[in-house]
C-alpha cells in the first residue's frame, strides 16, 4: 500500500475514487434517492477543486498494488485550544480494500512512523 498525495489534475480521478468508495461502503444505509444527493453534493468536482485548490485539505489516493482503491481527506489546519501550533484531523478515509484492518494498521503506521500529520509538502 501506498499513499498518494493528489493534485488538482487528478480531479476526475480523486471524484472517481470518492463516488465509488463511499457508495460502496455506505449504500444500504440511504433511502430512496438520499445516496445520490449526498454524493452530488458532498464529492462535487466543485466542492473537491475548491478543496485542493485552498490547500485546506490534503487528499492522498490510497494505492494498492498501482490500483487505486481509496483515499484518505486530512485537515492540517485544526486549532489546538490556547496553543499557537495547529493540529491535524484525518477527516474520511474510505475504501473498497476487503482487507480494512491490515489498512488501518498500515495508515496507522504511516502516521506514526513518517509522521504525515506534521507533513505537509
Amino acid at each position: 500500500m501506498v499513499l498518494v498525495r493528489v493534485e488538482l489534475e487528478d480531479l476526475n480521478e480523486l471524484q472517481d475514487i470518492c463516488i465509488r468508495a463511499y457508495a460502496g461502503n455506505f449504500s444500504d444505509h440511504w433511502v430512496e434517492n438520499g445516496l445520490e444527493l449526498f454524493l452530488e453534493d458532498e464529492f462535487s468536482k466543485g466542492k473537491l477543486a475548491k478543496d485542493l485548490s485552498e490547500e485546506v485539505f490534503t487528499y492522498y489516493f490510497i494505492s494498492v498494488e498501482g490500483e487505486i482503491r481509496g483515499f484518505l481527506k486530512v485537515d492540517y489546519n485544526l486549532p489546538i485550544g490556547e496553543y499557537p501550533k495547529k493540529s491535524s484531523e484525518l477527516v474520511k478515509i474510505y475504501h473498497n480494500i476487503k482487507e480494512y484492518t491490515l489498512l488501518y494498521r498500515w495508515v496507522v503506521n504511516f502516521i506514526t512512523v513518517r509522521g504525515i500529520f506534521g507533513f505537509k509538502s
